[in-house]
């Protein structure tokens, strides 16, 4: 689940889709420096994408994003169970009652603002030409995140504005992100390498996430379906922030 929310902030960054008709396959690899009670991390996340449909595998999470359906599952191949939500995605219906009366107060205290820069700076990451946007998020709970994006218009056969109405659906499991998907949403390219600070209440922590490989092929059958055999049960927010903690 850590490696999910690190993918969701991945997938926000990039502005990219997948040809019409064809299926894409992103491969992702991710680096926290570990802080705030988590040791360092290494992740590589997978992301098949096709015209209307989004399977995003991290761990034991696969998010699958159904346009054609208006749906998504998040699907816990540990435990072999799933929830499913409509789109377009709005988490905080799905809490149950005493913790929507929790977190509606505190909403506004929730809501990032974002300030995107671009510059100058340019430089290769792997095979690809890059160029460097800086982006400062904020809320009023202290909360700050700087984030270097490395991106790149290299990568040939991209449909921006079909992936951007597929990937940003995620946004939805990041309530008060509105703002920072609209100012990533205006990023021209792909972020090939993404250099992030989080600061809160003092303490700082550094992670890295990095695009490695982009393919085109035949997705494997069944990719954008729930799996037979997993049971369907309503999301429990408690049990996910427990499980990102490694709980």
């Amino acid at each position: 689940m850590k490696a999910f929310r690190i993918a969701v902030l991945i997938v926000l960054a990039a502005a990219l889709a997948a040809p019409a008709f064809a299926d894409t396959l992103l491969t992702m690899k991710s680096h926290s420096d570990g802080g705030m009670g988590q040791p360092p991390s290494d992740e590589t996340t997978t992301m098949w994408l096709a015209k209307d449909r989004l399977c995003l595998l991290s761990g034991d999470t696969a998010v699958i994003v159904r346009a054609d359906q208006k749906k998504l599952y998040m699907i816990d191949t540990t435990s072999k169970t799933y929830s499913e939500f409509d789109l377009p995605l709005d988490i905080l219906k799905y809490y149950p009652p005493d913790l929507q009366a929790q977190i509606g107060p505190q909403l506004a205290q929730l809501k990032y603002a974002a300030k995107l820069t671009p510059t100058a700076e340019s430089k290769k990451i792997g095979a690809w030409n890059a160029k460097l946007y800086k982006a400062e998020i904020t809320n009023p709970m202290g909360i700050r995140l700087d984030m270097d994006l490395w991106v790149s218009k290299d990568i040939a056969g991209i449909d921006v504005p079909s992936y951007k109405e597929l990937a940003f659906t995620l946004q939805g499991f990041q309530p008060g992100f509105e703002e920072v998907t609209r100012a990533l949403a205006t990023i021209d390219g792909i972020s090939v390498l993404t250099e992030k600070t989080v600061s809160i209440m003092g303490t700082t922590v550094k992670s890295r996430e990095e695009l490695v490989s982009v393919e085109t092929k035949p997705a494997p059958a069944g990719i954008y379906e729930v799996p037979a055999g997993m049971t369907k049960e309503a999301y429990d927010p408690r049990k996910a922030v427990q499980k990102a903690a490694g709980k």
